[in-house]
């Protein structure tokens, strides 16, 4: 599934995924990114295609993490 970062906001960053359209995606999609160093909350709307994530670490270490789910 294809995603796309949309916008950030402090530590907050949203993702569009593409291809997300059941909860059985939503919730590998954000068991996932809960597995990643430093996220401290996930938040994943399956009508909106869009997760939404708190991060403790730095955005370059961040995005790095992220580019491989």
């Amino acid at each position: 599934m294809p995603a796309t970062h949309t916008e950030a906001s402090g530590n907050t960053y949203q993702w569009t995924v593409q291809g997300m359209d059941c909860p059985s995606c939503a919730g590998k999609i954000r068991g996932a990114v809960e597995r990643l160093k430093g996220v401290s909350d996930v938040q994943v709307s399956v009508t909106c295609h869009r997760t939404f994530i708190q991060r403790l670490l730095e955005s370059d270490q961040f995005s790095c993490q992220w580019a491989r789910l």
